[in-house]
């Protein structure tokens, strides 16, 4: 079993197999969205403005962020973030 195999519907060559693909969107997104978090929670302490539910918020977000990028999120994982997003 190798990493590509030719698709039969397309001339165009192979295809990474699903097996392999990573979702790369959730990635590519991950970071500026851990990022912007960092930077809230900076800015709050550094005015003197801290909110501890936004902080706490923050720090969901980043575990979020942390787990897409860990490339092993759950069926359960899945299920959660889908629900919280109304899906």
């Amino acid at each position: 079993m190798g990493l590509t195999r030719m698709d039969p519907l397309r001339s165009s060559g192979p295809v990474v197999s699903a097996a392999y693909a990573r979702p790369v969107i959730g990635i590519v997104l991950s970071i500026p969205i851990a990022l912007v978090q960092v930077f809230d929670i900076v800015i709050h302490v550094a005015t003197g403005r801290v909110e501890p539910l936004r902080i706490a918020s923050n720090a969901v977000v980043l575990a979020w962020a942390t787990v897409i990028l860990s490339g092993r999120p759950t069926a359960g994982f899945v299920g959660i973030t889908v629900g919280s997003i109304g899906g």
